[in-house]
C-alpha cells in the first residue's frame, strides 16, 4: 500500500487540514483506494471524528480481502492520529456495502442525502468507535 499525503490550507479557515489517500496496486495497476478526510463535518450531530470518504475496490478483486485491509489500514491511521472513531456513508440500497460495514462492526448512526443535479439519494451514515 502506498500513502499519498495531501496538505491543504483553506482560504476561509486559515488552519491546516489534511486528507490521506491509500492506493493498492497489483502488477502496476491500481486495484483499490481509500481516502480519510480529517476536516469534513459529519451529518450526524456529535460525531467529530475523521470520515472515510472513499473506499473503492475494483470488482475483479471483490471478496479477496482487499477492502477489509484498506479499512483496517484507515482505522489504524486514525488511531495513530489519536482519533477515537471513524464515520462514512453508503447508499442505502447498496446491500453489498451495507453488509460489508455491518460485518466490520460499523453501526448506522443516521442518514443523509447525496445530491446530484436535481436528484437526492439517501445514504446511511455508519460509525465505529475504534479506540486507542
Amino acid at each position: 500500500m502506498r500513502n499519498i499525503w495531501l496538505l491543504k490550507l483553506p482560504k476561509k479557515k486559515r488552519k491546516l487540514y489534511f486528507e490521506i489517500q491509500f492506493l493498492v496496486e497489483k502488477d502496476s495497476c491500481l486495484i483499490a483506494c481509500s481516502q480519510l478526510d480529517y476536516d469534513t463535518s459529519c451529518p450526524v450531530k456529535d460525531i467529530t471524528d475523521p470520515e472515510l470518504s472513499v473506499l473503492y475496490v475494483s470488482r475483479h478483486f471483490h471478496g479477496q480481502g482487499v477492502g477489509y485491509k484498506l479499512l483496517l489500514h484507515a482505522e489504524n491511521e486514525v488511531r495513530k492520529n489519536n482519533g477515537s472513531g471513524l464515520w462514512l456513508t453508503a447508499y442505502y440500497k447498496n446491500q453489498n456495502a451495507l453488509d460489508f460495514y455491518h460485518r466490520r462492526n460499523y453501526l448506522v448512526a443516521g442518514k443523509c442525502f447525496f445530491e446530484m443535479g436535481e436528484n437526492q439519494y439517501e445514504n446511511w451514515v455508519f460509525y465505529k468507535e475504534i479506540g486507542a
